[in-house]
């Protein structure tokens, strides 16, 4: 599997895959938003690679599985121009991968796909949409009523570890994993990382202070690029954090590896640069209802730009 995830490089051509300038009214257009199936998983693929994301179908299959009614198309007499994913996770939902042809750009179908998307969400009972938002795209988001929450820096770069060796993790450390992260995030991204565990085990570290799992990260899962997130920390325990860090580097070797890790976590992001990395952009933070209340200082880096 390439572990790319579709969201280690922005676009930058162009207009924005969700640029829209109106609100269409549905009743106005042959519009019609409905679940994504996997038979638009070709067509999902080919729209991503238009604007550079680097999925396979692989990915787009992983993320429709963890929410195959919440993936959404929009189509236009029929045929799909645009699509979306979410995730649920409870209390709280994300938005990715908000996309169209480049035809129809401008004409309100990614406004209409995130509207659907954020209804969905309250369907299955999210009280908190949150998604992350190029800096060009902030307004058409604002639009459909998401407030700007803060900021995170996608990273990339062939870190050097400073020491460090494989600090895999065992067993029985699935349940202080899910711990942490839901105090972290201040909701439980079990979904998501009950299957990552299930599926790429290998790619989890964790840092012990004794018997006690004090900070955990996944590394990249696969070959070629990859992401090294989630990232988190117990408080008062960054020395851990750093050092896993270089467990993680240290497994890795020579792959390039990206990270999305909040502006506000200065020790994450000197980390980052102590070992080589760079930054590449930012990208905004944006919440449509009370956004959840976690431990910042805990979240060194995030899953992915599409998972939260």
């Amino acid at each position: 599997m390439k572990s790319h995830r579709g969201d280690q490089k922005k676009v930058t051509h162009g207009s924005h895959p969700c640029d829209e300038v109106d609100h269409l009214s549905l009743a106005d257009t042959a519009l019609d938003i409905r679940p994504l199936r996997e038979t638009d998983l070709d067509f999902a693929l080919a729209l991503t690679e238009s604007v550079g994301w680097g999925y396979t179908r692989e990915d787009l299959a992983e993320l429709h599985a963890y929410q195959p009614e919440g993936c959404l198309v929009a189509t236009e007499d029929g045929a799909p121009v645009g699509m979306l994913t979410t995730v649920a996770y409870g209390p709280v939902g994300w938005i990715g991968n908000v996309v169209t042809e480049e035809a129809v750009r401008g004409r309100g179908f990614g406004a209409a796909l995130v509207d659907a998307a954020v209804d969905y969400l309250r369907g299955v009972g999210v009280e908190s949409v949150l998604l992350y938002a190029y800096q060009e795209t902030v307004a058409f988001y604002a639009k459909l009523g998401f407030e700007t929450q803060g900021e995170a820096v996608r990273v990339l770069g062939r870190g050097t570890a400073r020491g460090g060796s494989p600090a895999l993790a065992e067993d029985g450390d699935l349940d202080a994993v899910l711990r942490m992260d839901r105090e972290a995030m201040g909701y439980p991204r079990d979904l998501v990382l009950k299957d990552l565990w299930s599926r790429y085990r290998e790619a989890f570290h964790v840092a012990r202070e004794g018997e006690e799992v004090v900070a955990y990260a996944v590394g990249p899962r696969g070959e070629g690029e990859g992401e090294i997130g989630p990232w988190i920390c117990a408080p008062n325990a960054a020395a851990d954090c750093e050092g896993l860090l270089d467990a993680v580097l240290a497994a890795v070797g020579e792959t390039e590896v990206s990270m999305t890790i909040p502006a506000q976590n200065v020790a994450a992001l000197e980390a980052v640069e102590a070992r080589g990395f760079g930054d590449v952009y930012r990208v905004v933070l944006m919440a449509h209802g009370e956004p959840p209340v976690g431990r910042d200082e805990m979240v060194f880096a995030m899953g992915s730009l599409q998972k939260g």
